[in-house]
């Protein structure tokens, strides 16, 4: 039954088709912590390439520049 089980599994995985995605929202939850929020995009241009746009906005710096 395992036998049958894995075999049937193994099958299914083999002939799904997987779809990337084309744009993704990204974001950095530690930077909140320091008083910045840091926003990004990254959109597929081919498969296994991307570009990548992201910026930080400091709300609040206790630091001095």
């Amino acid at each position: 039954m395992k036998k049958l089980a894995l075999l049937v599994l193994s099958l299914v995985a083999a002939v799904t088709v997987s779809n990337a995605q084309v744009c993704a929202l990204k974001s950095n939850a530690l930077y909140l912590g320091i008083g910045a929020v840091n926003l990004g995009a990254e959109f597929s241009v081919a498969p296994q390439w991307t570009i990548d746009v992201s910026g930080t906005a400091v709300i609040f710096s206790p630091w001095k520049m």
